[in-house]
């Protein structure tokens, strides 16, 4: 450590270090040679304010005076949720953490302000009040949050968008730029999510304190690279004060060194050894872990993480505990039979991990040989068009060979169901949701009837917590795109295209999300591949994964254009080349160029090889035909 002569008291240094014992009973030890000069400009190796770590075997410093002193922690015993959705002490976003060069960019989270700014509410905490709930149909306990509060956090998105943007287009760090696009995706993705669906208050609260989450890292990133880099970095001139942002806990003076250029808040750590060699100018207290929030989330507190401070382990494990707020209910995995009368489970809707495990969702069924050959689109006036090449891929598939184990079970419903049945009046009371038995039965057999064809025809829809289904006493009156449906009358030919249209969307969606993630290995889930999977999703726009367009239902993989598919045909493929097996599988697709697509009769050969290769992977792991996405005309008056 360099030597300053200023730093030198008239009273000499103590010829031996004190120990912890008496450190921690005597803390004004650790004004042994305190230091009168205030005269010339400080350096990140003064130490204008200290305390004493409870203990005695560790100290605390800074050179900023003024600045509030806080306690690190160096094991975490309990890392769990607030009811703010934030995690006390042991949060990036509540308290500094130690200073790590992976996650650099969270010494630059915003200080919470005092009284009104543009980003308030970032800070924002749900209550029970700013939730409007959805009233009608089966379900009770679904809402969102209030028009006032999506308005002004729309602006702040959209702001905090353009800045992105513009810094993606001309900042030169690939890495930086590629991390900023992610932090882009999840924002807007989070938003448009709020938006768009109604879901639980836990979900809707949860999923809101995500969002602000993402909001505030992306903005602590463009902040890091645009203004405090720079300076860290002395490529321009340094900060002249520490800036309103929450810092970070350092061990090493010559980050402590680039982070005092870039006037970025730090907090040095000392151990007891070093005393002899440090001037302190002033004792001042710790701040107070009560000063953040810890009272626990009202709807469960798991603990998310134990153990030594480590800033990638807890960031991780944040990142895993708030994605599950937006994380859909695989139905290729083993769960429990949900409770038509809601669930009291704790914590957010979670979906773990099932890279390696063979998909089970639902009981192994008896093949029926009398149903309905899903390997065969039908030919119905009702049902929508997809493309030729589907329909010939699907009795391409080699079904040999079933995968051990296997299911026949859907996300949604399946949309061949409602148009399959005999008569008219049957796919209108499947529309309707009308499942109730004969009312010849008796009334237990017939409540158990009912709760097993809800199940049967809504599966994982119904696993939500702190939801509750209304089956005795439904609707009469069904609300559709504006339009209001009664029982007794014909549903309208454009209305049953457009809900079997929706949920072969959202099938496919389902189905091809979670194929990805049974055949993707963690190396290769990377940006540019979520970017590939978003186009196969959702088209060049940013999309809802449980939210379809209707404002563009003829585009994607059914476009009457073949051309107009080429670009989710090359998604596709690009996604599939990540999966395990593709060396072999992706033989006839890998080294097509799009370039070499440049007529009808090219786009269909290549569409052909690729979704064969698609349709082929999803019987091999579920055991079933896949859901072919549909397309509605415009012509045809169906939207």
């Amino acid at each position: 450590m360099p030597k300053h002569a200023d730093h030198i008291h008239s009273k000499q240094m103590p010829s031996t270090c004190p120990t912890a014992e008496e450190l921690d009973k005597n803390n004004k030890l650790l004004l042994h040679r305190q230091s009168n000069s205030t005269a010339r400009p400080s350096t990140s190796y003064d130490a204008a304010l200290g305390a004493v770590v409870p203990g005695g075997r560790n100290f605390v410093t800074t050179p900023y005076r003024g600045l509030e002193l806080y306690s690190p922690s160096f094991v975490i015993q309990d890392m769990k949720p607030r009811s703010n959705g934030r995690f006390g002490e042991h949060d990036y976003l509540e308290w500094p953490q130690m200073f790590t060069a992976a996650l650099c960019h969270l010494s630059c989270i915003l200080r919470r302000p005092v009284g009104w700014h543009p980003l308030s509410i970032m800070w924002w905490s749900m209550k029970e009040d700013d939730f409007v709930p959805e009233r009608r149909g089966i379900s009770m306990g679904f809402g969102r949050v209030k028009s006032s509060v999506l308005q002004e956090l729309r602006r702040a998105i959209s702001t905090l968008t353009e800045r992105t943007r513009t810094f993606c287009t001309r900042h030169t760090n690939s890495t930086e730029v590629e991390l900023a696009q992610k932090y882009l995706r999840l924002l807007l993705d989070r938003e448009t999510r709020l938006q768009s669906l109604i879901t639980s208050f836990s979900q809707t609260s949860g999923g809101f304190a995500a969002l602000q989450r993402t909001f505030l890292e992306l903005h602590a990133l463009l902040d890091y690279c645009e203004v405090f880099k720079p300076q860290m970095e002395g490529r321009v001139a340094p900060a002249s004060q520490h800036a309103p942002i929450l810092g970070v806990f350092v061990s090493d003076y010559s980050q402590a060194s680039q982070l005092f250029r870039a006037g970025i808040p730090f907090w040095f750590i000392h151990p007891i050894q070093s005393l002899p060699q440090v001037s302190v100018a002033e004792l001042a207290p710790f701040v107070s872990a009560e000063t953040v929030c810890q009272d626990e989330w009202e709807f469960g507190a798991p603990t998310i993480y134990s153990g030594v401070q480590d800033l990638d382990a807890q960031y991780s494990a944040i990142a895993e505990y708030t994605d599950a707020f937006f994380r859909t209910y695989t139905p290729f995995a083993p769960h429990r039979q949900p409770s038509l009368q809601g669930s009291s489970t704790a914590g957010p809707l979670r979906s773990r991990g099932t890279e390696r495990a063979r998909p089970t969702p639902y009981p192994k069924r008896q093949s029926n040989s009398g149903g309905r050959d899903k390997f065969v689109l039908l030919t119905n006036s009702l049902y929508p068009s997809s493309s030729p090449i589907w329909s010939r891929a699907l009795a391409d598939i080699d079904r040999g060979a079933l995968p051990a184990e296997f299911h026949r079970g859907y996300a949604f419903p399946d949309p061949q169901l409602f148009v399959s049945v005999q008569t008219r009046q049957r796919t209108s009371t499947l529309l309707l949701g009308d499942f109730q038995p004969p009312p010849e039965a008796k009334s237990s057999t017939r409540s158990a009837k009912t709760k097993a064809n809800v199940r049967e025809l809504l599966g994982n829809c119904l696993l939500q917590s702190g939801v509750q289904f209304n089956l005795t006493d439904p609707p009469e009156e069904v609300a559709w795109r504006g339009s209001i449906i009664t029982p007794g009358v014909e549903i309208p030919d454009a209305v049953v295209k457009e809900v079997v249209w929706e949920l072969s969307h959202l099938n496919f969606r389902c189905e091809l999300k979670f194929l990805d993630d049974l055949l993707t290995p963690r190396q290769r889930r990377t940006e540019q591949h979520q970017r590939y999977l978003n186009w196969c999703l959702f088209g060049s726009e940013m999309g809802e994964f449980l939210s379809v367009n209707f404002d563009r239902p003829d585009e994607g993989f059914a476009a009457r254009v073949p051309m107009l598919r080429k670009d989710h045909l090359f998604s596709l493929r690009e996604v599939m080349l990540a999966w395990e097996g593709s060396g072999s599988r992706c033989q006839l697709i890998r080294n097509v160029s799009k370039d070499s697509i440049y007529n009808d009769l090219t786009l269909e050969a290549f569409e052909g090889s690729v979704i064969r290769t698609y349709l082929q992977y999803f019987f091999d792991s579920f055991g079933r035909a896949t859901t072919i996405p549909l397309r509605l005309d415009i012509s045809d008056n169906s939207v």
